[in-house]
């Protein structure tokens, strides 16, 4: 549906206007006009899209309307997904603005644009982009389209990742898909593709019966994406390519350098060993996952530069030692699932109290109090926390005054602790009521 990227050009709006006011970053001059009317024509059309949605089936005239509008969509969100960005990197300081500047040209390609300076560029393709749309607005009302009052809310990112410890009554269930699956890709000839469809009401577990299957299955390419709701075809297509084509390069670098418009990357349950510092060009990211990669021990320092990355996955990888440095430059980072990561014993020191927008902190690792680890103090500003919490080696806390800092009181949407204090008998759980 046209409804889910439209949506995500309004809230790109509403950043970037917000972020231009916070950082005093001038627009350049009738930009900001421009932008206005691209709000004013978009909360216009997104009033109509159910409607139109509706008509689409037995009116061509609304179904290359919505064609149209689809396409130029694609392109404002690209569009104001650069501008944000530029306003970001800025704001986290010149270290992370000289890091990514060598690789902002290779992201003027989602719009074709190269060799011209950014701002000029982006000035024009807002105003290319408005003077489509004004034309797309004046067409709803040939097209007789009608307001709608209902809303369909997002569905949540899912990922491949199961533990299957705590699933049960599924494996009869798990080996009849897999032995239909089996069967289906040796009967159907290399044109036809086999689907096999997992139909239930909702909180039946079709999802995680979906990841059981993937996790067992044994075919040479495996590929999970996160459908839309609203559906949209075309972008859930391009995420398809994406992930195909990351899986199937022999370097991971090489095709990082083709997909700087990605915004979700799924690499779990691999046998990935480092992550190639080119990662870095992917500055639209917003969902990476890393999770059961259990050979690799850290990430390089350039995941600082991912400014738009809102989750970061990175449950049981046994073997990660440490965080980047720059951790706390992620600021727009709102999960961080860091759960059985024995080995990380380490959070850089004023790293994950900037991250004041993390909604999901799996686990705290208090340090020993060398100058560059973590203390427990850090969690003072981490007031939107909910779900559960495991705070380790607390053993380093120093004094009563010391844990005070953490405001563990003012975090009211955290509904599970876990209090490490370093040895095993010392554990402590307190579940809120």
């Amino acid at each position: 549906m046209a409804e889910a990227i439209l949506s995500a050009v309004l809230d790109q709006l509403a950043s970037l206007i917000r972020n231009e006011v916070e950082q005093k970053v001038r627009l350049v001059v009738g930009v900001r006009e421009e932008l206005n009317t691209l709000d004013t024509h978009l909360t216009l059309i997104k009033a109509v899209l159910e409607d139109a949605e509706k008509k689409e089936i037995h009116d061509k005239a609304v179904k290359v309307w919505l064609g149209q509008l689809k396409d130029v969509m694609y392109d404002a969100e690209d569009v104001l997904d650069e501008w944000n960005t530029r306003i970001l990197i800025s704001a986290n300081g010149p270290h992370v603005a000289n890091r990514v500047r060598s690789y902002l040209l290779s992201l003027c390609a989602c719009f074709k644009h190269v060799g011209v300076r950014h701002a000029i560029v982006i000035a024009h393709r807002i105003k290319d982009i408005r003077e489509v749309l004004d034309k797309i607005a004046l067409s709803k009302d040939r097209l007789g389209l009608v307001q709608s009052h209902s809303h369909e809310e997002p569905r949540q990112f899912t990922s491949s990742v199961v533990d299957v410890s705590k699933v049960f009554g599924r494996d009869h269930d798990k080996q009849e898909i897999l032995s239909m699956l089996c069967k289906t890709s040796q009967q159907e000839t290399q044109v036809r593709i086999p689907i096999l469809s997992i139909v239930g009401t909702g909180g039946f577990g079709k999802t995680t019966l979906a990841q059981l299957v993937y996790k067992e299955a044994t075919f040479k390419l495996k590929i999970w994406v996160c459908v839309s709701e609203p559906f949209d075809r075309e972008r859930i297509a391009r995420e398809i390519i994406a992930h195909a084509t990351i899986k199937t390069f022999r370097s991971v670098p090489s095709a990082l350098h083709q997909l700087t418009c990605l915004r979700s990357l799924d690499l779990s349950d691999g046998l990935i060993y480092s992550i190639p510092s080119e990662v870095s060009r992917l500055l639209h990211l917003r969902y990476l996952d890393l999770s059961f990669n259990t050979r690799l021990k850290e990430l390089p320092e350039t995941v600082r530069s991912l400014v738009n990355l809102q989750t970061l996955k990175l449950n049981s990888c046994y073997g990660l030692r440490k965080l980047p440095e720059g951790i706390g430059e992620l600021s727009n980072l709102r999960h961080l699932e860091v759960e059985y990561t024995g080995d990380l014993k380490y959070y850089p020191r004023g790293g994950i109290e900037r991250l004041s927008q993390l909604r999901t902190l799996s686990k705290f690792v208090v340090s020993d109090g060398s100058s560059k680890g973590s203390v427990i103090g850090e969690l003072g500003n981490l007031n939107f926390l909910k779900g559960r919490l495991v705070i380790t080696r607390l053993r380093n806390v120093k004094s009563v005054n010391e844990a005070k800092e953490a405001e563990l009181q003012k975090k009211k949407n955290i509904s599970g602790l876990v209090l490490n204090f370093g040895y095993s008998t010392m554990a402590r759980y307190w579940k809120r009521q």
